[in-house]
This record gives C-alpha cells, sequence and structure tokens, in this order.
C-alpha cells in the first residue's frame, strides 16, 4: 500500500453541504422564468453540471439557457450562503493533514466564482495548494478528468491520493483515476 502524500476533496456536499442554498438559488431563478422547482426535484439533479441538470428536469440544454441560468444563479447564489453547512470533521483534518506536510487541492465540476465564493465564505480558501473547477475540465464527473487533472497537478501518483467525496458519481470518478476514496456522509456533520 502506498503512502497517502496529497488529499483531494470535492466541494459540494463533501467540504460543505451546499444542497440548500443551491436549491434556494435555483428555486428563485426558475421561479423569474415562470418554473416551480420543488426540493425533491432537484435532489434528483443536485451535483449534476448545469446542462445535465436542466435535461434531468426536463427542460432544453439550449446554450444560451445554459449561460443565462449559469449567470443568473451565480448572481443570487450568495444571498443564500447562510445556508451552508461546513463540514467542520473534514476541514480539521485538512488542516492537520497541510501541517504535516501534505498536499491538498479541491476539485469540483462547479464554476470557479462559485467555488471561491463558498470557500471565502466558509474560511478555508488557504487549506487548498489549487483548486480545480468546472472551467478547468471538459467531462464531468464520473469521468476522472478533475482528478487526474489534480493529480499530475499535484505531482503524485493515483495510488498516493485519498479522495473525499459524497456521490456514487464523484466515488467512481477518483476509483476510474485509480486514487482510494472515502464517502462523505450525514454523519460527517454532526450535530
Amino acid at each position: 500500500m502506498s503512502e497517502i502524500k496529497a488529499v483531494v476533496s470535492d466541494l459540494d456536499g463533501t467540504l460543505v453541504d451546499t444542497f440548500e442554498a443551491n436549491f434556494l438559488a435555483y428555486r428563485s431563478v426558475f421561479a423569474a422564468r415562470g418554473f416551480t422547482l420543488s426540493r425533491d426535484m432537484y435532489r434528483k439533479v443536485f451535483g449534476l453540471r448545469i446542462d445535465e441538470l436542466l435535461k434531468g428536469l426536463g427542460m432544453s440544454a439550449d446554450a444560451g439557457l445554459v449561460a443565462d441560468i449559469r449567470r443568473s444563479k451565480a448572481q443570487c447564489y450568495p444571498n443564500f450562503f447562510e445556508a451552508l453547512r461546513p463540514n467542520q470533521v473534514l476541514i480539521a483534518f485538512l488542516r492537520a493533514f497541510r501541517a504535516q506536510g501534505g498536499r491538498t487541492a479541491l476539485a469540483s465540476t462547479a464554476s470557479r466564482a462559485n467555488v471561491e465564493n463558498v470557500m471565502r465564505h466558509i474560511g478555508v480558501s488557504e487549506l487548498f495548494d489549487f483548486v480545480i473547477a468546472g472551467e478547468d475540465v471538459k467531462n464531468g464527473k464520473p469521468h476522472p478528468e478533475c482528478y487526474n487533472v489534480a493529480c499530475a497537478r499535484l505531482r503524485v501518483d493515483p495510488d498516493e491520493v485519498l479522495v473525499f467525496e459524497d456521490t456514487a458519481i464523484g466515488i467512481e470518478a477518483a476509483r476510474r483515476a485509480g486514487m482510494k476514496a472515502v464517502k462523505i456522509g450525514e454523519a460527517f456533520y454532526g450535530a
């Protein structure tokens, strides 16, 4: 078994529970366009890239609509940041790992603006050597691209990386990249 030299974390649902903040932002954006988004509907598409999210909701993934929704959601998303729940257990682990000389990266397919805004809001920007965001990759998870890019930038072998993820598609992306993964569940958020 190889020594773990680097840790890569996903953002949404892993480093921070963003479900409620994302839901409220999307609900607001969709309501302005005459579409009612329920929590149950959103739960089925949570974590997908915007084009896949729209398809999953039975909407057009037309490039113009995708750009409009992305822009509108990015503008209103910070209004709902009080609903964010940071994963204090994972944050403490990452701080300890870095203090011992470990390297860390964040790999998300969310937009860089959203990732950086959330990280700033919860006070974890300094925890990562770098961030891979949606603009840095062509393929969403379960494709391993974001983890392959992180591994290359960390300059470590895949079997020296531990990934933290919250979804089956994220775990699959890490597995396809040849990395070990820990699944984050509700218990990590404590009481």
